[in-house]
């Protein structure tokens, strides 16, 4: 956590450092304990929206799901 991740991008396998284009799903944050969140340190449980994260220039994160009916 906390480092820059490695990406195979280019055809010729040059490493290109930083993060993919992907999208992040929404999610929960929980800013119950600690300083809090923003300046006014608001506590309690806050949703994300999803986003798009990263740069097209150091590769693009596809991901497909394949979905079956039972």
């Amino acid at each position: 956590m906390g480092h820059k991740r490695q990406v195979v991008h280019h055809a010729d396998h040059s490493i290109v450092h930083g993060v993919s284009l992907h999208i992040v799903r929404g999610h929960f944050k929980s800013y119950v304990e600690g300083k809090g969140l923003g300046r006014a340190h608001i506590h309690g449980i806050f949703w994300w929206s999803p986003q798009v994260r990263g740069s097209a220039g150091r590769g693009r994160v596809v991901k497909d799901y394949q979905v079956e009916a039972t």
